[in-house]
């Protein structure tokens, strides 16, 4: 027998569902656009003056502090702002013209796109806060295996639970 389309079960609960399926629809779509103009506006309010943003797909992004050039995706979603604003720390902190080990850098990175977000509202997930100390422990990690002697402790206390501690 061929299937039914719609499904009679889906049918039923559409039918019992306090609104239509179009209506839960249309107010998902008017959130989801909601959520990118906020997105997109604090990331235009972030963005410095004289960087060239470059937008990508991927969900990363990359800093040319002496080209004052910036690779990162469209800030439409939280995840995407993060990058971006990830990115836009490296030029607003003047991560290139201090003598930082790059561990540091990644660090304050992530602590002032979190900062950011939070301070104007944005939900920042577990996911990306978790995500975010992988990534400066990565760095710690690569710090030690060129000899690094000291971490600082904010940096450590930040990290902890990391299998190497």
């Amino acid at each position: 027998a061929a299937a039914q389309y719609p499904h009679p079960i889906i049918m039923r609960i559409n039918q019992t569902a306090r609104y239509p399926a179009d209506e839960v629809r249309a107010r998902l779509q008017s959130g989801r656009l909601a959520m990118r103009a906020r997105c997109e506006a604090l990331a235009r309010a972030y963005t410095p003056a004289d960087v060239v943003v470059v937008y990508r797909k991927a969900l990363s992004g990359v800093s040319f502090l002496g080209k004052n050039r910036m690779i990162a995706p469209r800030p439409y979603t939280r995840k995407a702002l993060h990058i971006y604003l990830h990115e836009c720390a490296h030029f607003l902190l003047f991560h290139g013209a201090r003598k930082i080990p790059r561990y540091v850098e990644e660090y304050e990175a992530c602590q002032f796109a979190v900062r950011v977000m939070r301070a104007n509202g944005i939900a920042v997930s577990v996911r990306m806060v978790r995500s975010n100390k992988s990534y400066v422990g990565q760095q710690v990690d690569r710090a030690i295996n060129r000899k690094l002697k000291r971490i600082r402790p904010d940096i450590r206390k930040y990290i902890q639970g990391r299998s190497w501690m």
